[in-house]
């Protein structure tokens, strides 16, 4: 009997007031995860990589022949530096080729003197994602200034060779920051300041004058 008063107590809803009514019960929330795919272990390409993981019978990623016949030997080169606080990096400099036909980058460190660093590959060949929005980085996301990441490390595009300068005037529309007409535009705010130079002017001048006169040299 006392236990029978115990139960009593502790759950009302079996003895006296309520007893034979049904306890409300809300089913508990279903979460549904989302899965995501390995990360891709650096051997061979990513995108056939991936077939694997969402087809049964996996095909080869489609590619545009047209551009690879194209720019199968079409390829631009420019001098960069890397972007580090470690000061026995600072005369550190790099090729970087990217190729047109399928867009994949390749780095490779130039020889210094006393530098510490051996000359060689840095960056095998393959495309490669920007960082920040995740997506392959094209041919047109390279240009003199711009800051890339490959393998993680941040190159300031410091150079361009003649042959790369030509190639991105003469395809304007596919490399918007060439565009003669918008460079114009965009020097003209610097008129004043360009007529007491000569007539020539180093890249390294043209950049304090264009920053004093809060001109953006590249859009």
């Amino acid at each position: 009997l006392r236990l029978r008063r115990l139960h009593a107590r502790l759950l009302p809803g079996l003895y006296g007031r309520g007893a034979g009514q049904a306890r409300d019960q809300k089913d508990p929330e279903l979460i549904h995860v989302t899965l995501a795919y390995a990360p891709h272990t650096g051997i061979g390409d990513e995108q056939d990589s991936l077939n694997n993981c969402t087809r049964l019978q996996p095909k080869p990623p489609k590619r545009d022949y047209n551009k690879l016949l194209r720019d199968a030997e079409t390829a631009m080169r420019f001098e960069a530096r890397l972007l580090s606080p470690n000061e026995e990096d600072a005369d550190r400099r790099f090729v970087v080729v990217v190729h047109l036909a399928d867009d994949s980058v390749a780095v490779w460190e130039k020889k210094q003197r006393n530098s510490g660093f051996t000359e060689g590959k840095f960056a095998a060949k393959s495309r490669k994602k920007d960082a920040e929005t995740g997506e392959w980085l094209k041919a047109s996301d390279f240009y003199l200034g711009a800051v890339i990441q490959v393998n993680s490390t941040p190159f300031e595009l410091i150079g361009v060779d003649a042959g790369t300068a030509k190639l991105m005037e003469q395809r304007s529309d596919q490399f918007p920051v060439a565009k003669v007409e918008d460079t114009l535009a965009r020097l003209a705010g610097m008129k004043a300041s360009l007529g007491g130079c000569g007539p020539t002017i180093t890249g390294e001048e043209l950049k304090r004058l264009a920053a004093a006169a809060g001109v953006a040299l590249c859009p």
